[in-house]
């Protein structure tokens, strides 16, 4: 499980008594800060006293696990939604884990792998009657050939990249409202794999005042999900790590020359 300062934890505590259970006890945190923090609830017949303290750390009180990590990534207050094109290339899939439908989230690759399969029969079947003397044009079958491939280029980009890099970065049209940075992404919950959206945002240390946003790291970090500032998206550029959710500075700044 990843463990986020700004996440809210569920910890349960039984205990029973008798040989039927008949004591349990649940120790439950509620979401955010400003709430009722903790809530403890008794069921059963006998009483138990429990002692429990609790200090609130913030986030900067909390160590970095990876070496050069300048920042920590964060839920961003505004949930992401998928747009009518994001429905129909990504069904199936919610910014909550218990959204995720898995069959109908593969539907799409399901139905590109027969496209892919019916245009390479076609590719076959053309080349096929060429060589028995039917009279085909070089075009066509150009085109039976590209099409083919280019299907095939599209499956592997997309299906291809969510399963080896664990997350995919959206496309602006796939996404509702201000749709940049939102990710969909692998989080495993009672060891059972779900799609989630995400939206990480981030304070910028050299801005102080700006927000980074996931984007694409190309063309300088090929393949790679990077954190972009949204005043200066060329040279303040962080790195994404999506277990820790820390990022550290991509391009190196050039040392301030002291003074004498």
């Amino acid at each position: 499980m990843r463990t986020q300062a700004h996440k809210a934890h569920i910890m349960r505590l039984a205990h029973d008594s008798t040989a039927e259970g008949c004591l349990r006890w649940s120790l439950c945190m509620s979401e955010g800060l400003g709430g009722r923090l903790l809530d403890l609830r008794q069921q059963g017949e006998h009483v138990h006293e429990y002692t429990i303290e609790v200090i609130e750390l913030t986030e900067a009180d909390i160590p970095f696990r990876l070496e050069s990590s300048v920042l920590r990534y964060r839920l961003s207050d505004e949930p992401p939604r998928l747009s009518w094109v994001g429905r129909i290339h990504h069904p199936g899939v919610g910014a909550k884990p218990e959204d995720y439908r898995k069959w109908y989230f593969l539907m799409p690759f399901f139905v590109e792998c027969g496209v892919a399969l019916f245009a390479a029969l076609m590719t076959a079947a053309v080349a096929a009657v060429t060589l028995l003397g039917v009279p085909f044009s070089m075009t066509t079958y150009l085109y039976y050939a590209g099409f083919t491939a280019l299907v095939i280029w599209g499956i592997g980009k997309r299906w291809g990249r969510l399963f080896e890099d664990r997350s995919l970065l959206l496309s602006i049209n796939d996404v509702a409202g201000s749709g940049e940075g939102v990710i969909l992404d692998r989080e495993k919950v009672d060891d059972v794999n779900h799609m989630v959206l995400r939206r990480y945002v981030a304070s910028c240390p050299i801005c102080s005042t700006a927000l980074i946003g996931l984007a694409r790291g190309e063309p300088h970090f090929k393949r790679r999900i990077v954190g972009r500032c949204e005043d200066s998206p060329r040279e303040h550029v962080f790195s994404f790590d999506r277990v820790t959710l820390e990022g550290a500075p991509l391009i190196q700044r050039p040392a301030r020359a002291g003074t004498s």
